[in-house]
């Protein structure tokens, strides 16, 4: 058998002969997807003396397609407690760098590059805490890392627990995965800030009339 395409194998495909009838087999590589075309051909072990032929004088041609799995993406959190302070500005979105590391489209052999269009986002799914929030905290991915944004309500503290998971585009077909095998939760911990005291003076000017006496209180 001859084909144009055998990165799609481990083993070549070969017919192996019982009984009158051809058995086909064949190892894929991982994560390779794509078709091959082949054509085979038999041959007999009687030689070609005197003008014999020992291979068929008809050739026939068969392909296998390979046909795409999509592989579940992974990730690693950093740190799994958050720790700042109480916000004391409506609308400041806060950030933390690095949140998620070695965010992968699927397998995270470098060579493996047939996810490599697909795309990834995070999804946080609230525990305990969420009315700390003026929104859902998010995470963002770039450069095979991601960043956790998030928005405090003012003067508001506590904690905050989140589970976090990551989804690609590229599907459930053929038990196909799209989500991470490992979830992670983590933990916003908003610590209170004192805030100073406010007064008002309801008048700003006070008349009184003098007085004769010592330590009068008015």
């Amino acid at each position: 058998m001859t084909s144009g395409n055998t990165q799609l194998f481990d083993i070549l495909p070969f017919i192996s002969v019982v009984n009158w009838t051809g058995t086909l087999y064949f190892a894929l590589a991982p994560f390779q997807n794509g078709n091959a075309s082949f054509d085979v051909s038999l041959k007999d072990d009687g030689g070609a003396y005197q003008g014999g032929q020992d291979i068929s004088a008809v050739n026939r041609s068969f392909s296998i397609y390979v046909l795409p799995v999509n592989h579940p993406p992974s990730f690693n959190l950093t740190n799994q407690v958050v720790v700042v302070n109480e916000s004391q500005i409506l609308n400041q979105t806060q950030s933390v760098s690095n949140f998620a590391t070695i965010v992968s489209l699927g397998p995270l052999d470098p060579w493996i590059t047939n996810e490599d269009n697909q795309i990834l986002s995070f999804q946080l799914e609230p525990i305990i805490g969420f009315d700390l929030f003026a929104s859902r905290p998010e995470i963002s991915v770039r450069n095979r890392t991601g960043t956790l944004h998030f928005q405090l309500i003012p003067f508001k503290n506590g904690n905050a627990t989140f589970n976090v998971s990551l989804r690609d585009d590229g599907g459930t077909d053929r038990g196909g995965q799209d989500t991470s095998l490992v979830s992670w939760d983590f933990e916003i911990a908003v610590l209170p800030v004192n805030q100073p005291p406010l007064f008002e003076l309801l008048k700003r000017y006070l008349f009184v009339y003098e007085t004769n006496h010592t330590n009068t209180t008015i």
